[in-house]
C-alpha cells in the first residue's frame, strides 16, 4: 500500500508549474513522506484496533463471570452484587467501539493460477466525527460516521472499476455496522 500512496499522492501535486529536476525532487520527497507517514498510521491503527478488541473481551468476559457468580450467590440464598455500567464503562465501551472500526480494503490482481498478485486500490474506513467543528483532538458532540479515507488506484487501473468496488464495499461493511451512510474524503 505504501507504494500505491506513493504513486498516487506523490505526483503531479503542482500542476500548471514547470516539470523540472527541483518539482522531481520535491514530489519524491513528498511521496517517500507519503510512503512513511502511511505505514506508521495503518501499523498504528491496527495496533490500536488489536489492543481495543483484547480490552473489550477482557471487560467481557470479567463482566460475564462478575454476572454469573452473582447469580450463583442467589441461587445458594446468598445476597448478590451485579455489575452495572456506569457513564465511564460506558464512554470505554465506545472508546474501544470506534477502534475496532477500522479496516484497510486493497485491491488485488489475480494471476493466472488464481493467487494475488499486484495490489492495484486501496481504501481505508474508519469511524470519524468528520462534522465536528475543530478537528481532533478538540473534544467534539458530532456523531461518529464511516469515513472513507486513503482511497487511491494506480494510475493504469482507472476507469475499471476498482474504486467504485471499493467504495461499495466500505459502503457494505458500514451497514453491517448499522451506519445508514458513509463520507467520503476528497481533495
Amino acid at each position: 500500500m505504501r507504494q500505491i500512496y506513493m504513486q498516487v499522492f506523490g505526483a503531479n501535486n503542482f500542476p500548471g508549474y514547470e516539470d523540472n529536476e527541483f518539482i522531481q525532487q520535491v514530489e519524491a520527497d513528498y511521496a517517500a513522506a507519503i510512503g512513511r507517514d502511511s505505514a506508521k498510521k495503518l501499523a498504528e491503527a491496527l495496533t490500536n484496533k488489536a489492543q481495543a478488541a483484547m480490552s473489550c473481551r477482557t471487560y467481557r468476559v470479567t463482566r460475564e463471570a462478575a454476572m454469573l457468580k452473582g447469580q450463583l450467590l442467589m441461587a445458594q440464598g446468598l445476597p448478590a452484587r451485579f455489575p452495572t455500567e456506569g457513564p465511564s464503562e460506558l464512554r470505554q465501551l465506545a472508546k474501544w467501539k470506534r477502534a475496532r472500526r477500522f479496516v484497510c480494503l486493497v485491491a488485488e490482481e489475480l494471476q493466472a493460477d488464481g493467487q494475488p498478485g499486484e495490489l492495484l486500490g486501496t481504501a481505508t474506513l474508519s469511524m470519524m466525527q468528520a462534522e465536528a467543528a475543530l478537528p481532533p483532538p478538540f473534544p467534539s458532540n458530532a456523531p461518529l460516521k464511516p469515513y472513507i479515507s486513503n482511497m487511491a488506484v494506480l494510475p493504469g487501473y482507472r476507469r475499471q472499476g476498482l474504486a467504485t468496488a471499493l467504495v461499495g464495499a466500505c459502503g457494505r461493511i458500514a451497514r453491517a455496522w448499522g451506519e445508514p451512510c458513509v463520507l467520503l474524503h476528497v481533495n
